[in-house]
């Protein structure tokens, strides 16, 4: 097993990390695990990863890998249970199809998954379901770049939904309590200034 930080700086302007050094440390690796934290260095806001990594697949890996490996399942599981119990069955198939998706564009870039956009991330999008760009930057953690590169193709997953009231877990796909002071707008809020945008066009 290795152990890796990486640094990712954040690019204030397009609101985005660059994905160059985190590709370059997992190239040809299985992330087990993957921790992050905000830090301030030389007064510029990055994001430090702690990567459990192992050279290629795991499925040989010592036992204690396999028994985190399952237990991040679990949580993993668990964690999309608390979200998909909530969505009405459109919501849910666009769920669904989002995360297809996603899978498809990390394949193409060769990338982790969670480089394009997290469970959490895509879950917010379709109980928000947004109808223009600006709405879909008001999702947690979604940038200039997301939007620039993606916003057209995943507004079309979600233009025919309907915004619904939704709780977060207060745990990450880990199962790890979250700790911020962020407070995530409710879906009645989304499904107002989505009415404004529509009454504005």
């Amino acid at each position: 097993m290795q152990i890796r930080v990486v640094t990712l700086p954040w690019d204030a302007q397009n609101q985005s990390f660059s994905e160059s050094r985190l590709l370059e440390a997992t190239s040809g690796k299985d992330v087990l695990s993957a921790q992050e934290r905000w830090a301030t260095i030389d007064g510029r806001d990055v994001l430090v990863l702690t990567l459990q990594l192992v050279n290629g697949a795991i499925a040989g890996a010592p036992r204690q890998y396999s028994e985190s490996s399952e237990k991040r399942k679990a949580a993993a599981i668990e964690f999309l249970r608390k979200l998909e119990v909530q969505m009405p069955e459109d919501t849910k198939v666009a769920f669904s199809a989002l995360r297809d998706w996603r899978t498809k564009k990390a394949q193409e870039k060769g990338s982790p998954t969670f480089v394009i956009a997290t469970n959490r991330q895509l879950a917010e999008i379709v109980f928000r379901a947004p109808k223009s760009l600006a709405a879909l930057k008001e999702v947690n953690g979604i940038g200039k770049n997301f939007v620039k590169n993606y916003g057209e193709e995943v507004l079309a997953f979600v233009k025919d939904l309907e915004a619904v009231e939704f709780t977060m877990p207060d745990e990450d796909e880990k199962g790890e309590e979250i700790k911020n002071d962020k407070t995530e707008k409710s879906a009645k809020a989304q499904a107002s200034a989505n009415g404004e945008e529509e009454q504005k066009a």
